[in-house]
């Protein structure tokens, strides 16, 4: 949980906590990537760091795309969004930030 990772890591904070503490920390970060637009990420890595990085996928699942929808029923879709959503509001914020940056705003 990215929650958890950008957090201040205080023991024992509520979830609320750790995703406001992650979104402060992440405006911090000099270059923020996401992976629908990793080329970006990487002309940014570049320009800002001087480092060109290259990136791969990696994380792909070995079920056809049919039989995933056959698999995910409506419960665990929810549990998946329910489990999901404080690393979604952490990606959203990632995204505003990208989109402000982009803009000059």
């Amino acid at each position: 949980m990215y929650a958890r990772l950008l957090s201040d890591g205080v023991v024992g904070a509520s979830l609320t906590t750790q995703v406001q503490e992650a979104i402060d920390n992440l405006a911090r970060f000099t270059v923020v990537g996401i992976t629908e637009d990793l080329p970006r990420f990487q002309r940014e890595v570049l320009s800002v760091f001087g480092a060109k990085i290259k990136l791969g996928i990696e994380n792909r699942s070995p079920v056809e795309k049919s039989q995933q929808r056959q698999m995910l029923t409506p419960e665990l879709r929810e549990k998946i969004v329910r489990l999901c959503e404080p690393d979604l509001e952490i990606y959203r914020q990632a995204i505003d930030m990208r989109r402000i940056a982009a803009n000059g705003d």
